[in-house]
């Protein structure tokens, strides 16, 4: 982490002002940026002060003296102090900075509540080499607009908090560091800080917070600086057999951490315990497998790419070419030397390449690192030695970059590893170079990652990571998706998601990255759409298309005619000729018809507007004719001409007409039946005139056949109205 602290037995300081029992509970007036006031609990030895009921202010007490105050107290060398409730670090309406320091196993106990500052700015509590700090309440951030930062470090240093840690009032920002094994506890049920530095330090709180948002912001150390929910953050549920916190360091097994069953830990460094592995290149080597394990066998090209594996010679080597010019991978099962090359040594010999003329290409040993969580740690030690052709061209590379290139000699490498890294062991130079012994160790150390769960939760669709509890390496990163599903006439459309058990708690896309801290549930939400058909016969248009329409809302449509068309109506879910309230409950389809003859008379809308006659009624002027056959005839379809239908009607027979009570008068003349094969048969056919002119057939004729025998008989037609 790299925060340095000095623990040692005498400390020296300027300006300072009191020391051990000269040092009062009100610590002012303040120094300066340059020259604090300074005061010392426990100068040269251990010393016990005890302020009883009193509070111990770190600042001015007043809020009637204002100022600027630097002050500096220092608990060092085992000492003990006490102090009565709302002690401070920093005081009323003053700014400046203040800094409480304990170290060396020293102790602060306040009888109530600490605040870290009180409303001042900028004020400072540490805590280190194993020293503890206990209240009752910490409040963290002024009262009115004071920052409040805590520094928790080195193994079994603590700050024990019996009821909550607050944050300030009007957004004053507070910030607690951890780091180095230290622990800060809280066993009340509020814990409210802006944001929390963890590098292998504990922050416990009573109770099982894992499915809570977050009410801080986790950080954890990249290196260079802090970093908001670093993939190393973590928290967990420790139950009574997790209560001990286990480091990789045995030195940090130390009393007080066996505690804390029952309590949520959060930390940046994951508990668990190293791995050691090793592998040697020449006690590894098979003939019977390859890959064998984490180890392979062949060549590259002559730039030191396209790895291909070697294949079995059937006698005692890997090959990846031919003849007298073949790369070799092999160990001398002899018990003499051969070919340079020691009894049981493994050796390599470089191959020609075709594509790398008087050259050898590369032949080498691969290993690849196996599957662990995080970053490792390779050391890397052996030796090419020279072989029946003296020393050669050597190298051993990592993801195919060079660590070490010389001819023969030793390698010790020690660097990082993650899972799939490969580690390579090269022999190249001129193909006439034979065969180069090699010996090859790997250590690899790692800590093993823990495993997360993930709870998927998903109403439709076929969400990744899959649908139930899902296995998610701590650290790991996920993609989590979903895509939307149609069924029928129904579509569902994730509209975001929430998060519970670590950050961030919700967003609203399909798909995310989620580096896992912890066990966390993810719920994907949904939305269901129905599909609304909207149709048009005729010209016009509507300002709403065939589409997808969320559940329960309302669609409001409006049609628009084009020009020379009118708007007829609605059918389907809706209906009249105004605008079309459509609540989406269900699919639903909707036609609007337009028509260029919206009474239907035989003249289009641009003939009635040409002429003037109204084009929502068949009869503008009400005379008895039709809009259209006004015009045919040559009369105006504006112009009464009932006075025509009037003439007609008092001179029907000049015309040919009758009325039904005249026509069922007169008489239809002689009608002659005939006769044939036993049957009288009548055919009777109305026919039809517009000009009283030319007549057509007004339907079909109707035809009678009637038995008829030997008897007289007598038929008459009759008309009734």
């Amino acid at each position: 982490m790299g925060i340095v602290v000095a623990t040692t037995s005498m400390m020296t300081y300027g300006g300072v002002v009191a020391t051990d029992g000269n040092v009062p509970s009100d610590l002012y007036p303040g120094g300066t940026a340059v020259d604090p006031a300074v005061y010392v609990i426990g100068e040269t030895a251990a010393y016990t002060r005890d302020y009883g009921s009193t509070p111990l202010y770190i600042g001015y007490n007043s809020s009637s003296i204002s100022g600027y105050s630097y002050v500096q107290l220092f608990i060092q060398n085992g000492s003990t102090v006490y102090s009565g409730d709302d002690s401070s670090v920093g005081a009323f309406w003053d700014e400046g900075h203040r800094l409480v320091r304990l170290t060396s196993a020293s102790s602060w106990n306040v009888a109530g509540t600490l605040n870290c500052p009180d409303s001042g700015n900028d004020d400072r509590l540490e805590v280190f080499g194993g020293s503890w700090v206990t209240c009752v309440n910490l409040n963290m951030g002024g009262g009115d607009t004071g920052d409040g930062a805590m520094v928790v470090s080195n193994a079994n240093s603590r700050v024990l908090v019996s009821g909550n840690i607050l944050d300030g009032a009007n957004n004053a920002y507070s910030e607690a560091t951890i780091v180095d094994h230290a622990l800060v506890r809280v066993d009340g049920t509020s814990l409210v800080i802006d944001k929390v530095n963890l590098d292998k330090g504990f922050l416990a709180w009573k109770g099982d917070h894992t499915s809570e948002n977050q009410h801080f912001t986790m950080r954890g150390w990249n290196g260079t600086s802090w970093q908001d929910y670093l993939n190393t953050t973590k928290t967990y549920y420790a139950t009574d057999a997790e209560a001990k916190l286990a480091t990789s360091d045995p030195d940090d097994s130390f009393a007080g951490y066996d505690d804390l069953g029952g309590y949520t830990i959060y930390t940046a460094s994951i508990p668990g315990e190293e791995t050691v592995k090793t592998w040697s290149a020449r006690d590894d080597f098979v003939l019977d497998a390859n890959p064998n394990a984490e180890w392979s066998y062949g060549g590259m090209d002559g730039s030191f790419s396209n790895f291909t594996l070697g294949y079995f010679d059937g006698d005692r080597a890997w090959v990846t070419s031919g003849g007298n010019q073949t790369g070799w991978i092999w160990t001398n099962n002899h018990a003499s030397v051969e070919y340079g090359v020691a009894p049981g040594q493994l050796a390599l010999h470089p191959w020609y390449n075709d594509s790398v003329p008087g050259s050898g290409a590369p032949s080498l040993v691969r290993w690849t690192a196996p599957a662990f969580g995080g970053t490792g740690q390779a050391h890397v030690v052996g030796k090419f030695y020279e072989g029946d052709s003296g020393a050669v061209d050597n190298r051993v590379s990592h993801n195919s970059t060079s660590l070490w290139d010389q001819v023969t000699g030793d390698f010790d490498l020690i660097f990082d590893v993650k899972s799939g890294d490969t580690i390579d062991f090269i022999v190249y130079g001129t193909y006439s170079y034979a065969n180069t012994p090699l010996d090859a160790f790997i250590e690899l150390s790692y800590t093993e990652a823990i495993t997360n769960t993930l709870v998927v939760v998903s109403e439709h669709g076929t969400p990744v990571p899959a649908r139930g509890t899902n296995e998610v390496i701590g650290g790991s990163t996920t993609v989590c998706s979903v895509d939307s599903v149609t069924v029928a006439q129904t579509n569902y459309t994730p509209s975001g998601w929430t998060l519970v058990g670590q950050e961030p708690a919700s967003g609203n896309t399909n798909w995310f990255e989620l580096t896992s801290s912890t066990n966390a549930t993810l719920t994907w939400n949904w939305k269901t759409n129905y599909w609304l058909e909207v149709s048009v016969v005729g010209s016009g248009s509507v300002d709403h298309v065939s589409d997808w329409y969320e559940k329960d809302t309302e669609q409001i449509l409006t049609a628009t005619p084009d020009a020379g068309w009118l708007f007829m109506g609605w059918s389907g879910a809706a209906s009249g000729t105004n605008e079309a309230f459509v609540m989406m409950i269900e699919p639903k389809s909707i036609t609007a018809t337009f028509s260029d003859d919206a009474d239907g008379d035989g003249l289009s809308n641009t003939e009635e507007a040409t002429y003037g006659s109204d084009p929502w009624k068949s009869d503008t002027d009400g005379d008895g004719f039709d809009d259209g056959f006004e015009v045919q005839k040559g009369l105006s379809p504006t112009n009464d001409d009932s006075d025509v239908a009037t003439y007609i009607q008092n001179h029907d027979s000049t015309f040919g007409l009758y009325p039904s009570n005249v026509v069922l008068d007169v008489a239809v003349g002689q009608i002659l039946l005939e006769t044939a094969s036993g049957n009288a048969n009548l055919n009777l056919q109305l026919e039809q005139s517009e000009d009283l002119q030319s007549w057509t057939n007004a339907g079909n004729a109707v035809e009678w056949v009637l038995p008829v025998g030997s008897e007289k008989k007598f038929f008459r037609v009759r008309s009734e109205k």
